[in-house]
């Protein structure tokens, strides 16, 4: 089941692409885009077995120029971070654990504490607040 999508230049050839989150396969899926309105599956990435993710935001987060992506996985409490190679593909997802019995439903990226590096923020819909997870380099 789609349940999530977002949208950007992940293959740098200045046309829209996007990622889709499954939350029933466990997956995120990259569309590239041909600027037509067209997309062509590229890859599809695990979340992990019954991650269900939720949510994706897409940003530079380690700044080389290269569009990243956030997933938030509602059904085992983490979020995944993979950080593009500007060939439509991403790194090895690096894990983030969230707390145990918490289920983090979005999440938004931004400089939350103005050192220039943009941050997480994810909502847990749970324990109804929010968690700030701030870059330190």
């Amino acid at each position: 089941i789609p349940i999530a999508i977002a949208t950007g230049d992940f293959n740098n050839d200045k046309q829209v692409d996007t990622v889709v989150a499954n939350s029933n396969k466990n997956t995120i899926c990259i569309f590239l885009g041909y600027g037509n309105g067209n997309f062509t599956l590229l890859k599809c990435y695990s979340t992990g077995l019954g991650s269900e993710p939720s949510f994706i935001v897409v940003g530079d987060l380690n700044k080389n120029n290269q569009t990243d992506l956030v997933v938030t996985n509602k059904g085992i409490n983490n979020l995944l971070v993979l950080y593009g190679v500007g060939n439509g593909t991403f790194a090895t997802p690096i894990l983030y654990s969230l707390g145990y019995d918490s289920s983090h439903v979005s999440a938004a990226i931004g400089d939350f504490n103005d050192d220039s590096w943009l941050d997480i923020v994810v909502t847990n819909d749970d324990w109804n607040y929010i968690e700030v997870l701030l870059q330190t380099c």
